[in-house]
């Protein structure tokens, strides 16, 4: 099945019937009825033919998603409810610098256009399974993933937008999250580790995804295909590969996890060989990029539970909070001083 969006909480099958409305930020709302009865006229001028088939896909918390289905082949049809045209032109501008570097990445749009207020695009559909719906999971698909990061941090292209995590990073005191949960422990962490790792971030920027993780991954004809790229832009590298390595560490069989962790640093490396102090680092910066990454969904699950009217798209945040972020942090935290010999590192963080 093909893969948009960016929630590991809700199924991704080809039959998710969407919640009837998605609320966007600039005051619109995405009426899923009215695009199913819409599109296939729309589409058929991009498309040629006959008018195609339109069916519900999953959707991200930033995204509509449609499967279309015409005589020519299958698509996917995407409505940004967030963002502007600009920001998708980046995105595409990035896929096609890291597909001239090697990078396996989704093909590229056949159709890109405003359509009902929100910036549209029609690509082909990719056939396969996320990382995260292969349960059966070998190490080979893994150490893959890890050379597909280790490429995208080879690509000389630094998009001129600001990096997801770059206030939190700089200033991890303004993140207005609250004490509940494992907040203590994160922020403890984070103000033990920081001067170490502002240090090292500051040292290593290039190009990074943040957002690589297993259910942008998808498993298409025996390689890994990269989705999920609105994040992409000039960042530190060592945070980006530590917040992958973060997922895969926090599976709760713990043998899974660090054959897991393992592999995809070791196809990483084989694409981006470290400098210094590198594999040394890489169990702190794991702790502490988890530790940024829990605070901020955190503060958008507090914000919900705060609100008398949350969107669609906050619930789906606290949903996604409650299911993976909260259990995925406190695994790690129970873990921390495992994490130096999952990965086969004498220190531990």
């Amino acid at each position: 099945m093909d893969h948009d969006g960016d929630s590991p909480i809700v199924s991704r099958g080809k039959d998710v019937t969407p919640l009837p409305r998605t609320r966007s930020r600039r005051g619109r709302v995405i009426d899923f009825a009215a695009i199913l009865a819409e599109a296939p006229s729309f589409l058929q001028t991009a498309l040629g033919g006959e008018p195609p088939e339109v069916t519900s896909l999953h959707s991200g918390v930033s995204s509509a998603n449609f499967l279309v289905s015409h005589s020519t082949g299958l698509y996917v049809l995407r409505l940004e409810a967030f963002r502007e045209m600009a920001d998708i032109e980046l995105d595409i501008a990035v896929i096609e610098a890291c597909r001239q570097a090697g990078v396996s990445v989704i093909p590229s749009p056949i159709m890109l256009e405003e359509w009902n207020g929100f910036p549209t695009l029609l690509r082909p559909y990719v056939e396969g399974m996320t990382l995260k719906e292969a349960r059966a999971l070998d190490a080979a698909s893994v150490r893959a993933a890890g050379r597909e990061l280790g490429r995208i941090h080879a690509t000389p292209q630094h998009p001129n937008r600001e990096w997801f995590y770059e206030r939190a990073v700089t200033e991890p005191g303004g993140i207005r999250s609250s004490g509940l949960d494992a907040a203590p422990a994160a922020r403890h962490a984070i103000m033990r580790l920081q001067p170490k790792m502002q240090e090292l971030f500051d040292a290593g920027r290039g190009l990074v995804h943040s957002d690589f993780k297993a259910d942008n991954l998808v498993l298409s004809q025996d390689r890994i295909v990269v989705l999920d790229w609105e994040k992409a832009t000039a960042g530190p590298q060592l945070f980006d590969l530590a917040l992958a390595v973060f997922h895969l560490l926090a599976v709760e069989d713990r043998k899974i996890a660090s054959i897991g962790a393992r592999a995809f640093v070791a196809g990483y490396l084989g694409e981006n060989p470290p400098g210094g102090e590198f594999l040394a680092d890489l169990p702190s910066a794991v702790l502490y990029s988890a530790s940024i990454f829990y605070l901020i969904d955190l503060e958008i699950a507090s914000r919900t539970v705060r609100a008398r009217d949350p969107s669609t798209i906050d619930l789906r945040h606290l949903l996604y909070y409650r299911s993976y972020c909260l259990p995925a942090y406190s695994r790690l935290i129970e873990r921390s001083s495992w994490v130096a010999r999952a990965l086969n590192i004498g220190s531990a963080p």
